[in-house]
């Protein structure tokens, strides 16, 4: 559905990307402060927005992303672009899981909530927010 949306805005990811985690961020920030009041229905459809928006953005990036790189150099750039995003994702996905693991087992569920949040904020916002400055400039310059 974001890549839908992405495409009618001619290949313009950031902004959809944005968008996405941010929501993303809001919702693991809801987790975190209102944790204990949230009934079963509630996790029910934080949890699938959680998803559909984080997944979504993992598609974009190892779909279109690679794709787009690729296009630079030859059809065995793009497989290798794609495997080396994806691999650094998995990996990153591997350690991710050891380190929320520890988070809970130490300080309790609240508190793993933190991790997705410091990620979302850190690792994909800060540098989304910045190719959207240079999309912007280059549509200005249009």
């Amino acid at each position: 559905v974001l890549g839908y949306i992405s495409d009618k805005y001619h290949a313009r990811r950031s902004p959809i990307a944005i968008t996405a985690m941010s929501i993303n961020t809001l919702i693991a920030l809801s987790f975190f402060f209102y944790y204990d009041s949230y009934n079963f229905y509630l996790w029910l459809a934080a949890m699938f927005c959680f998803g559909f928006f984080l997944g979504s953005i993992h598609h974009i990036i190892c779909c279109c992303c690679t794709a787009d790189l690729g296009r630079l150099h030859t059809k065995q750039a793009t497989s290798t672009i794609t495997g080396i995003i994806d691999g650094i994702g998995s990996g990153g996905s591997g350690l991710g899981q050891m380190l929320l693991g520890y988070l809970i087992q130490t300080y309790g569920w609240r508190y793993g909530f933190f991790l997705p949040i410091t990620i979302s904020i850190a690792l994909v916002l800060v540098p989304l927010l910045i190719i959207l400055k240079h999309e912007l400039k280059e549509i200005n310059s249009l």
